[in-house]
C-alpha cells in the first residue's frame, strides 16, 4: 500500500519563532516524526496531525520535514519545505485519496498563494491523459495498478497570472512530487586567477567534491531600502534642502554611478498585508522597478520620490524590507548587494537588526548600511560597520566599495540541494569562496 505526507501549511515568506504545522496524511502511516534541521521537534501518532514548532529566534535557512512509519517503524513517506529560501509566489500539493482496501480513488489540490489570489483556472492530467477537473479542484481517478508507477500532474493558473506547476509519481512504496535542477551560489573572488576548469574547488561539508556545471558573471542588482520621503537624502546631499532648479538631471545621473550590468531596485519600508486562511498574515514590502546604475549614478536615484505618496504615515519597517531584501537578492543567479540607509523615522519591524544582518549573511548577500548623518559607532554590535555618506565626496566612497563588491562577485550553478549549497566550502586553490556564511 503506498502512503503520502503533505505538508497543509506551506511558508512561503521569511518565518521565525512558534509556527504551527498541519500534515495531511494518508495510507497506513502509524507514527509521523517532524524534524528541523535532521533533529525531531514533533511526533504524532493520529489526526488530526497538527502541532506546533519553534524555528527559533534567529531567521536561517531552515530543512522542515515530516517522515511517517509502518507498524513495523518502516519509513513510508516523507515529505520536506525549505524555509527561509527563496520559494515561488505560489504553491500547491496533489493530495492523494482513499476508498477502501486504501485503494488510491481521487486528488484534491491544496495551495497556497503570497497575496491569496484565487486560481482560475487549472490542468490536470494522469500518465499523460487529460483529467476532468470539477471547481473544488478535485479529480476522481481510475482503478490503478498499484505494481506500476503512475504519474498526476497539475498546472494552476492564478488571477495575477502566476502559473505553477507540479508532478507526483504514484510508487507502491510511496509518492513523492519530483524535480531537480541546478543551484545557483554567489562565489567571491579571493585571488586574481582562476583554474581553467572549476572541478573539485567546491566541496560539501564530508570533504566530498561537488560538480560545478558553469561559473559566470551575470547582472548585478543592488537591493535599495529608503523612507519612501527623499528628505533626509536631500537635507544631507544637497545644501539647499532640495535640487536647484538649475541642475541638470543629465548631471546627477552621472555622479557616483555603478558599472555595467548593475541595476538598483527600492524597497520601500511599509509593509502591505495579507490575512491568509490560517490566521496568519503575508507582510510584503513593495519594490520599484529596476533602474540601471551604470546610465543613471546612485545619487540621481537616491534623490527620487518613489513610493506610495499617501504613505507618510505609514509605519515603517526598515529593518523587516532588509531582510526581505536579502531574500530578494538570493532569488535567482545574479551578483547582489543590500543598501541600507539609516532614517531617524521609527522603525516598527519585527526582527531586530543583528538577526537580518546574520541571515543576510547565512544566504550570501552583502549588506552595506549607510548613515547620512555622520559616523554611528554605537550600532557597531547591531548592523556592523556604517558608513558616513553624509556628502556626495562620502558618498562616492560608499559606492565604490559596492562596486568593488559586486565586481569580485561570481555565481556558480552546482549539482547540489539549495540548502547544501549554502554548506559548500572552497579549495583555497580556486581563488574563490563561498559569499554564504552558515552553521557547519
Amino acid at each position: 500500500m503506498s502512503a503520502q505526507i503533505v505538508f497543509v501549511t506551506l511558508f512561503l515568506g521569511l518565518v521565525a519563532g512558534t509556527q504551527p504545522v498541519a500534515l495531511q496524511v494518508s495510507g497506513p502511516v502509524h507514527l509521523v516524526r517532524v524534524t528541523l534541521d535532521g533533529r525531531e521537534v514533533a511526533a504524532m501518532t493520529q489526526p488530526p496531525w497538527r502541532t506546533s514548532v519553534d524555528l527559533g529566534r534567529d531567521l536561517l535557512p531552515r530543512e522542515l520535514t515530516a517522515v511517517g512509519f509502518d507498524g513495523r517503524g518502516d519509513e513510508i513517506a516523507r515529505a520536506t519545505q525549505i524555509l527561509n529560501l527563496p520559494r515561488p509566489t505560489a504553491e500547491f500539493e496533489i493530495v492523494l485519496e482513499r476508498g477502501a482496501g486504501d485503494a488510491i480513488t481521487g486528488a484534491t489540490l491544496k495551495w497556497r498563494h503570497l497575496t491569496n489570489a484565487q486560481p482560475d483556472r487549472v490542468t490536470m492530467s494522469l500518465d499523460g491523459k487529460p483529467l476532468k477537473v470539477d471547481p473544488k479542484f478535485h479529480v476522481p481517478l481510475p482503478k490503478l495498478d498499484v505494481n506500476t508507477p503512475h504519474v498526476i500532474a497539475a498546472d494552476l493558473h492564478f488571477e495575477d497570472g502566476f502559473l505553477a506547476r507540479r508532478e507526483l509519481v504514484i510508487e507502491s512504496i510511496r509518492s513523492d512530487s519530483v524535480g531537480t535542477q541546478l543551484t545557483p551560489i554567489l562565489l567571491r573572488e579571493t585571488a586574481p586567477k582562476h583554474p581553467a576548469k572549476w572541478d573539485g574547488c567546491l566541496a560539501d561539508a564530508k570533504g566530498t567534491p561537488v560538480r560545478i556545471a558553469a561559473v559566470e558573471k551575470p547582472r548585478a542588482v543592488v537591493i535599495f531600502v529608503r523612507d519612501p520621503d527623499p528628505y533626509e537624502v536631500e537635507k544631507a546631499l544637497t545644501p539647499t534642502m532640495r535640487l536647484r532648479a538649475g541642475t541638470p538631471n543629465d548631471y546627477l545621473k552621472r555622479m557616483v554611478q555603478l558599472d555595467r550590468d548593475t541595476y538598483g531596485r527600492f524597497l520601500w519600508p511599509v509593509a502591505q498585508r495579507f490575512a491568509n486562511d490560517d490566521d496568519t498574515a503575508s507582510l510584503l514590502f513593495p519594490p520599484s522597478v529596476d533602474v540601471d546604475l551604470s546610465a543613471t549614478g546612485v545619487l540621481w536615484l537616491l534623490l527620487k520620490h518613489y513610493g506610495d505618496g499617501d504613505a507618510h504615515d505609514e509605519p515603517r519597517q526598515f529593518t523587516d524590507a532588509v531582510a526581505v531584501g536579502g531574500l530578494k537578492g538570493v532569488t535567482g543567479s545574479q551578483r547582489r548587494a543590500v543598501v541600507f540607509i539609516l532614517s531617524s523615522q521609527t522603525d516598527t519591524s519585527r526582527y531586530a537588526p543583528a538577526v537580518v544582518r546574520r541571515y543576510l549573511q547565512s544566504v550570501g548577500v552583502p549588506l552595506f548600511v549607510w548613515s547620512l548623518t555622520g559616523p554611528q559607532p554605537d550600532l557597531a554590535p547591531s548592523w556592523g560597520e556604517v558608513e558616513d555618506i553624509s556628502n556626495v565626496v562620502k558618498l562616492g566612497l560608499a559606492v565604490r566599495r559596492v562596486r568593488d563588491a559586486l565586481a569580485g562577485q561570481r555565481v556558480a550553478w552546482v549539482d547540489v540541494d539549495p540548502l547544501a549549497a549554502l554548506r559548500l566550502m572552497a579549495n583555497g586553490d580556486c581563488g574563490v569562496e563561498p559569499v554564504a556564511r552558515v552553521a557547519r
